[in-house]
């Protein structure tokens, strides 16, 4: 009796041993899963993008010491309503699916109708795609045609998702520098054409033009187009893409040329536009772009692979609005374009007039067209406290003593650039938001705070309504001219 218990604790003990080396090997085997679950990393092209832009702190620290954001390129009056109620009658149709990769037909007929006279040459349908707002097609674009390893141009400083989403693909982006103009507040930023003409090579595929130019405001006018164009034509492989998303805000009756109209230009260019930012509705993401047939078939094919379409019921509201907006508008003689281009006008006016009035050294360039104004900082920068020279800004000992005569160069203490500061010092002390312009520039050295290009620049935008605009000032005049 006792061996046949002995032999059956043996084997109780045995199963035990063999649970617990399977209870075991099974927890070894799930922590392994685990840990390679979260053992996932970005893509070598994502890594690089990782890193939090200036325009990421806008919003919070805005709102953390209630500045007024004359920063942020978008509106903060209302959409028109004819639009809203043309999108709302679209939603009440049996228009809920799927619109084709291209854009919608209806909206594509309006299209053509409008550009045919714009172009000055006939547009027709298979001449557009519609895609997810301007940035959205400037991706297509660049999926469509880039391959790693292949070079784009711009001009900087520049709108940062030009840049950006073509690195994302494994795009060596390069930069040709606008001068800036010695006449500060009444000049034009020109192009370094020797540069220009150096960056070119034969790894060269795009090449990106954006007029009325964000953020300087810059129109290009149509001899330096002959002058780009001449130089791109010993390049049959290089496509450019011509950003008009600020087509209609050109000021002071200055003229518009497009890169399409050079001769011989059409057939190589694909030229972007934004729905979005012609009814101050950024947030509905409905942008196009025109160019020859066998362009088009390649962004409508990549588009599909993307997204397929985009919203249809506000592609059709689009396409009604288009022809309400030739109408007079807000009882006014002017239709919908001429008075959105007028009240951007005396915005820009009565911005560049009331930092003038500050006397407080600060100087703006004035646009010729497109959302933004440029300023410079460099006769100011002495009026900023030390402390925003840094980081953690919040917590610097004997902070408050201004920068002085000690230039930004020898300060060698400083961790972020004088646009940074003034940024910084913008919101917290003045309760202003405005943009430093560092970020828009390629940086050959970015730990080399002395050398960084744009260190002394701000932008403003001006889609902002009067009474926003009054109220950032009357801050900074309570503010800035107590310096």
């Amino acid at each position: 009796m006792f061996g046949n218990l002995a032999k059956h604790f043996k084997k109780l003990k045995l199963l035990n041993q063999q649970k617990q080396f399977i209870f075991l090997r099974f927890s070894s085997q799930q922590k392994m899963s685990l840990d390679s679950q979260v053992d996932i990393q970005p893509s070598k092209f994502m890594q690089k993008l990782m890193n939090p832009t200036i325009f990421e702190l806008i919003v919070p620290l805005s709102q953390k010491y209630k500045a007024i954001n004359l920063a942020s390129g978008f509106p903060d009056w209302e959409t028109p309503e004819f639009l809203c109620n043309a999108v709302t009658e679209a939603q009440k149709l049996p228009e809920h699916q799927y619109a084709p990769p291209g854009g919608h037909p209806v909206l594509i007929q309006k299209l053509c109708e409008r550009y045919t006279k714009l172009l000055n040459r006939d547009i027709l349908p298979q001449n557009i795609s519609v895609g997810l707002g301007g940035s959205g097609v400037i991706y297509d674009i660049y999926a469509g045609f880039l391959n790693e390893g292949d070079e784009l141009i711009v001009f900087e400083p520049f709108f940062e998702y030009h840049s950006k989403e073509a690195k994302l693909l494994g795009v060596n982006v390069k930069a040709c520098s606008l001068i800036e103009p010695e006449d500060f507040e009444n000049g034009e930023w020109q192009i370094d054409f020797k540069q220009f003409e150096s960056l070119i090579n034969e790894k060269t595929r795009m090449l990106v033009l954006n007029s009325p130019h964000n953020p300087t405001g810059k129109i290009f006018t149509r001899e330096e187009y002959q002058k780009i164009a001449n130089i791109v034509k010993k390049y049959p492989k290089i496509l450019v893409l011509a950003d008009d998303v600020y087509e209609t805000l050109i000021y002071d009756q200055k003229e518009f040329p497009r890169f399409v109209e050079i001769p011989g230009m059409f057939e190589r260019t694909l030229s972007v536009f934004s729905l979005g930012k012609l009814f101050s509705c950024t947030g509905w993401r409905i942008g196009f772009c025109i160019g020859p047939e066998q362009l088009i078939k390649v962004i409508r094919a990549t588009h599909a692979i993307i997204c397929y379409s985009v919203n249809r019921p506000v592609q059709l509201g689009f396409a009604k609005a288009l022809d309400e907006a030739k109408s007079k508008y807000l009882g006014t003689d002017d239709n919908y374009e001429v008075n959105i281009r007028k009240r951007f006008e005396k915005n820009r006016n009565t911005i560049l007039h009331g930092f003038k009035s500050l006397n407080a050294n600060l100087k703006l360039n004035k646009p010729q067209g497109g959302y933004f104004i440029v300023g410079s900082l460099k006769d100011h920068v002495s009026k900023i406290p030390r402390k925003y020279f840094f980081k953690d800004f919040e917590n610097v000992p004997n902070g408050d003593i201004l920068l002085g005569d000690t230039p930004f160069e020898e300060f060698e203490q400083a961790e972020v650039t004088p646009d940074v500061a003034f940024f910084k010092y913008m919101i917290v002390e003045k309760g202003v938001t405005v943009i430093p312009m560092s970020s828009f520039y390629i940086q050959d050295d970015e730990k080399n705070l002395k050398n960084i290009k744009g260190r002394y620049f701000f932008r403003v935008a001006l889609p902002r309504k009067e009474e926003t605009i009054n109220s950032a000032f009357e801050k900074l005049n309570q503010t800035l001219k107590q310096n």
